[in-house]
């Protein structure tokens, strides 16, 4: 039977890094109707709008407010919460268009005046900068450059998101067959060649400027509710890796990819502290079930979406059912009565091999 005694000194529901830091903070960045929101919904899967709520703590009701004064309400400042996922707070540039100075300032002081903040709950912990791909005649604007080239934002990573790169597919396929490639050959060959005939003209450019972007990644066809944006959070994780706070809030937080869970948990966790897998094995099957707990528990803090039906069979039951409970939330369908959290612990190594 599980006693309390058997727990780490930070326990996974009590955990100082959410203490202090609570929810994961992102700056979403790029023009208007660049896909922002549509990318937020993905990463916190939902078809749902965000609760807009004022630096007042006030929530700000937009059905209630007429269109053309919708921008003004549109403030930065604004936190962006979906009841999805709460452990993420968004704020949205709104409008950040060429030309625009003063939305250009609002962005650059903005993300000053977050580096300043004592808390690093108030702080900025990423920045996502959309830039769609729709536009052949400023695929890349004086705005954008601008940013990368006068905006520092200090240790916040940046991550560029080229959004709706389907909208090339048209124009590459008739390059393709003005190539002499068959109509069927061309609209294969186009969604990749699009975007690599993107990344050669234009990707170039950011990178060159005197902050440029941590990385960039393409999206297409976003508006569909099952569309992926794994590559999104792997790529925030690793611009995260020295950070291991904010790594483990980031990863923890996210609910899109279980297998960065498990990885980061795995390989990047319990890996470096016994060295080998071959010791981790070694470990799991000749140690007592007490030992095993105190395993378990550092790595339940990667998924801490599991963790609260965890207290009831924590303080109920064995940790026979533990396993059970586990071994079901992770897709497992193979179990026993007698599955264990060592058996759990080995099915995961087995992901990660």
């Amino acid at each position: 039977m599980f006693h309390s005694s058997m727990l780490p000194n930070a326990t996974i529901w009590a955990s100082t890094v959410r203490k202090e830091i609570r929810r994961f903070r992102i700056l979403i960045v790029g023009r208007a109707n660049a896909g922002k929101t549509t990318i937020l919904q993905r990463v916190c899967n939902t078809t749902a709008l965000p609760e807009i709520i004022a630096p007042t703590g006030d929530r700000i009701d937009l059905s209630t407010i007429s269109p053309s004064a919708q921008r003004g309400e549109h403030d930065i400042e604004n936190e962006m919460v979906f009841k999805s996922n709460p452990g993420f707070v968004f704020h949205d540039s709104r409008g950040f268009e060429a030309g625009g100075s003063s939305e250009f300032q609002t962005v650059k002081q903005f993300i000053a005046n977050r580096a300043e903040q004592k808390l690093l709950s108030d702080r900025l912990h990423a920045i996502w900068y959309c830039i769609p791909t729709n536009d052949a005649t400023r695929p890349i604007t004086r705005a954008e450059l601008d940013f990368f080239e006068e905006c520092g934002t200090g240790n916040v990573p940046v991550i560029v998101l080229f959004t709706k790169t389907d909208s090339m597919d048209s124009r590459m396929t008739k390059q393709l067959i003005k190539a002499g490639y068959t109509d069927e050959e061309a609209e294969q060959r186009a969604p990749i060649q699009g975007v690599i005939d993107f990344q050669e003209r234009f990707c170039g450019i950011l990178y060159q400027k005197k902050h440029p972007p941590t990385s960039h990644l393409f999206f297409r066809e976003m508006q569909h509710p099952e569309a992926d944006v794994g590559g999104l959070i792997k790529s925030t994780a690793e611009a995260l890796a020295s950070d291991k706070n904010l790594l483990q809030l980031f990863v923890s937080t996210q609910q899109t990819s279980l297998n960065l869970c498990i990885e980061y948990a795995i390989k990047r966790d319990l890996l470096d502290k016994l060295n080998t897998l071959s010791a981790l094995q070694e470990r799991l099957l000749s140690t007592t079930e007490k030992n095993n707990v105190r395993l378990v528990l550092p790595i339940l803090q990667w998924f801490p979406h599991l963790v609260r039906p965890l207290l009831f069979l924590f303080s109920h039951t064995n940790t026979s059912l533990i396993g059970l409970y586990l071994y079901g939330k992770l897709g497992f369908r193979d179990l026993s009565d007698g599955a264990d959290i060592r058996l759990l612990l080995l099915r995961l190594l087995q992901l990660c091999m």
